[in-house]
């Protein structure tokens, strides 16, 4: 399974309400900083792409 793509459909199915890392670590039952390490690299991929959507993270 490709982590990376698992977590890109996990925030386009959150919509407008957003996910969070905690949310994700349970959904796909994988370690905190993995997850975050993963939505760093997706946030990297998007910016190199220079792609129209952006990883941002709120408090």
């Amino acid at each position: 399974m490709n982590l990376k793509a698992v977590v890109e459909g996990l925030l386009f199915i959150s919509g407008e309400e957003g996910i969070t890392i905690a949310e994700m670590t349970e959904i796909i039952e994988k370690p905190f900083e993995e997850v975050k390490a993963l939505l760093k690299e997706l946030a990297l991929d998007y910016q190199k792409e220079d792609r129209g959507i952006h990883i941002i993270e709120l408090e």
